[in-house]
């Protein structure tokens, strides 16, 4: 028994000595997706759950940035026909407050609290939502309104008569450091004339401080908050198009250009295309953008990163139809897609993006 364990001893000690540092400890190739399904481990191709949650809604969904989540229910500004008067005449709007437990079903909590308006933001801040900004639908002249309004229970609006907000349109409104960023500027809809685009913050939500005047274009651009860092995306420029950049700041008055882009990983190439009215959304660590639209083309392609720079590509099936002015929110685990336009008129359909772990078996 002795000579054989010596034996195996000294056929070890020649296995050993005939590899080098480099082959023993040589590093493992990273694996690809695609690699990985060439072994024996089998994975979840589809990471994706795209459902219907509701074929149609009863009322005009909100378009970008007039849907939030506040206090567990999702909350819109939708406006609707006012049905105390005559239901063909389309220039008196009413503004209906309307809130949801589980996404799909909705009731009216609150009729005409402000005038009816578009380009609005709204947002959450401390414990309250905020209707930021917009402009007069049944205006003549299309004026902006400095009006800022608030809530404590969805219901109950009170007009923020001592704001100090100039009259402007506010395309994004969020919140980072304590306070509430606006992103806009005076405009006319409809036409390509702009005033230069303007960044105001507030810690109370009713005396303002100009951030930026002019310093990046922020006309319907998409503002998020990720990885402690302010990001604005995908601007609209009316005499140029679509503006395919993102900006990034740490204190929403010093920005710098995110070199990469909008860019496809790996490629150096315009893999995404510029777009603007995308949904957006910071989902399982990651921030998503939805739809939008594309040379006046609508879409829906969903894209996500980790990181902002390096971006990738859903390549399954989206299910629901292009569309732009979307709002994307994070609710319940998934991420809830509603309001916008669709090809021919207003997008009324709820859909709902959930993410599934990688499974192996």
């Amino acid at each position: 028994m002795k000579t054989l364990k010596n034996f195996l001893l000294v056929g070890l000690i020649l296995v050993i000595s005939s590899c080098n540092k480099e082959e023993l400890f040589a590093p493992i190739e990273e694996q690809t997706l695609e690699e990985t399904s060439k072994t024996n481990i089998k994975y979840n191709i589809d990471p994706l759950t795209i459902s219907l949650e509701k074929k149609a809604i009863p009322f005009r969904p909100a378009s970008q940035n007039g849907t939030v989540n506040f206090k567990g229910q999702l909350w819109s500004i939708a406006n609707s026909p006012d049905i105390s008067h005559d239901p063909t005449d389309e220039a008196i709007i009413e503004a209906q407050i309307r809130s949801s437990s589980n996404g799909r079903d909705w009731t009216i909590r609150a009729r005409n609290p402000f005038e009816a308006s578009i380009r609005y933001s709204l947002v959450v801040f401390d414990g309250k939502m905020w209707k930021i900004g917009g402009f007069a639908i049944d205006s003549d002249t299309d004026t902006a309104l400095g009006a800022t309004y608030y809530t404590s229970d969805g219901i109950n609006w009170h007009f923020a008569s001592n704001s100090n907000l100039p009259h402007l349109y506010v395309d994004q409104a969020i919140v980072f450091n304590n306070k509430i960023y606006v992103f806009g500027g005076l405009f006319t809809p409809y036409t390509t004339s702009s005033d230069e685009p303007v960044i105001y913050s507030s810690s109370d939500g009713i005396n303002w401080t100009l951030e930026a005047s002019d310093a990046l274009d922020t006309n319907l651009a998409s503002a998020i908050v990720f990885n402690n860092n302010i990001y604005l995306m995908n601007a609209f420029e009316p005499n140029s198009y679509n503006l395919g950049e993102i900006w990034q700041s740490a204190d929403g008055r010093n920005w710098s250009k995110v070199r990469r882009g909008l860019t496809k990983y790996p490629s150096t190439s315009t893999g995404f295309p510029n777009r603007w009215g995308s949904g957006k959304v910071v989902y399982n660590n990651k921030v998503w953008l939805i739809g939008g639209s594309i040379d006046g083309t609508k879409t829906n392609d969903i894209w996500f990163t980790k990181d902002m720079k390096n971006w990738f590509q859903y390549t399954g099936d989206s299910k629901f139809a292009p569309v732009t002015g979307l709002s994307a929110l994070n609710f319940r685990d998934k991420i809830w897609l509603l309001g916008g336009y669709g090809s021919i008129s207003q997008f009324n359909q709820i859909w709902s993006v959930k993410e599934k772990k990688l499974r192996f078996w």
